[in-house]
């Protein structure tokens, strides 16, 4: 969600996943962001992201720089850089569409990666191309500010995070539902 005018916004982000199983599979982050529109419908956003320590994991604090807005063909992207407190950096790209199917109705296509500059064990995260996360939302705008949504996702995990995750146990590959809201002011 975000608070704000047409020019600078506070942005927040969640995220998290719950498994029925194991706490050691649990993933959860926050992102609290200050915007500033740059180009007509893109946002340079800078802020700080903080991932709990879930199972045996520790906590990391990171720096994020990054920009969110509307590319051309009406693709939403999302690219950012995190550099957590231990020095570890990383990118994620996030991009969707928005498929509508009623004036309230939407369905969104999804996709995530995450790639990180250096080996970071201690979270599960190998150097290299981490993960790819593939999925679908349906949202229902009862508002436009106000649209719950329910989906899948399959995410996918890779090379040394992999290695990483099968040496941990915990699972490489994964298919959860997914339910949340999109809301702002």
């Amino acid at each position: 969600g975000w608070f704000g005018g047409d020019v600078t916004r506070l942005w927040w982000k969640t995220e998290g996943y719950a498994p029925s199983g194991t706490s050691s599979d649990r993933e959860a982050e926050a992102q609290l962001l200050y915007g500033r529109l740059v180009r007509p419908y893109f946002d340079f956003q800078a802020g700080i992201r903080f991932v709990p320590g879930l199972g045996t994991q520790p906590s990391r604090t990171y720096a994020v720089l990054g920009l969110q807005g509307l590319a051309p063909y009406n693709f939403d992207v999302e690219p950012s850089l995190f550099i957590s407190q231990t020095g570890q950096v990383s990118l994620r790209f996030t991009g969707s569409y928005d498929v509508e199917l009623t004036q309230r109705l939407f369905l969104q296509p999804r996709l995530e990666t995450n790639l990180a500059f250096q080996s970071d064990p201690a979270v599960s995260s190998g150097a290299g191309l981490n993960d790819i996360e593939f999925g679908v939302r349906l949202r229902y705008e009862i508002r436009r500010q106000f649209a719950p949504y329910v989906g899948f996702t399959f995410k996918q995990s890779f090379g040394q995070t992999r290695a990483l995750l099968v040496q941990n146990a915990d699972t490489t590959s994964q298919t959860p539902v997914v339910f949340g809201v999109r809301f702002w002011h």
